[in-house]
């Protein structure tokens, strides 16, 4: 064998065998790696190296930062993991979720109880409003159906920066994990593949419908395409 076919070959071998990271760094602004473009969305700010959903949190919020286009890579078909590092404040919304990634929606009618997005996915903070417990949930659509995870819950510190990480085989397996502590292991049902969102990405609120802000900081989200 040639070596320009061998190296060639190694290469290749070399691409598919690591990861493909995109992360979003706010201490270095909102543009991710790759070819994606964001834009942040006032009231939103970011400032000293986070992101903040600076305002006075209604229903008609929609302070983030979020995708120019809706971007198939960012609804992984295969195994991928979420990192998020954040920190939690004194709560002003009213609302229970706290959103870090949507690409979901509404996920259904709550006049019909029918599904109106089963694409995309999203992963929010559960916090009872006040209250100084949260647990995560996870909606992940494959298209067709939406699998609903929930994590156990866990006391937090105002101000204490946190470090999540879900992780998805791309077909049923699941786990979470914050500061390195398992909150779920399990398997996601229906399950399956990631569905192309039909809605654009947004980081600290919700895509569309009823807003839910996140009530903190966010430094940092990472995801990783395995």
């Amino acid at each position: 064998m040639k070596k320009s076919t061998l190296f060639a070959l190694l290469t290749a071998l070399t691409a598919s065998v690591f990861a493909q990271e995109i992360e979003w760094d706010f201490s270095k602004g909102i543009k991710p790696n790759g070819p994606f473009e964001f834009t942040l969305k006032e009231p939103a700010t970011i400032e000293n190296g986070y992101l903040y959903i600076n305002d006075p949190v209604d229903k008609v919020c929609r302070g983030s930062v979020y995708a120019k286009g809706k971007y198939p890579e960012l609804s992984p078909k295969g195994a991928f993991s979420m990192t998020f590092v954040f920190t939690m404040e004194k709560a002003r919304s009213p609302q229970s979720y706290q959103m870090l990634w949507d690409s979901k929606g509404d996920y259904y009618n709550k006049k019909s109880g029918k599904p109106l997005d089963n694409s995309g996915f999203t992963i929010a903070v559960y916090r009872p409003k006040t209250a100084k417990i949260m647990g995560f949930h996870i909606f992940l659509g494959n298209g067709k159906e939406t699998s609903v995870l929930t994590t156990s819950r866990v006391p937090f510190e105002l101000g204490k920066k946190y470090t999540m990480v879900f992780n998805y085989d791309g077909k049923s397996k699941y786990s979470v994990t914050l500061d390195g502590k398992s909150l779920a292991d399990g398997t996601a049902a229906p399950g399956g593949p990631i569905g192309d969102a039909i809605y654009k990405p947004t980081i600290g609120n919700r895509s569309v419908g009823n807003f839910f802000p996140f009530d903190g900081k966010i430094y940092s989200v990472k995801m990783i395409k395995k």
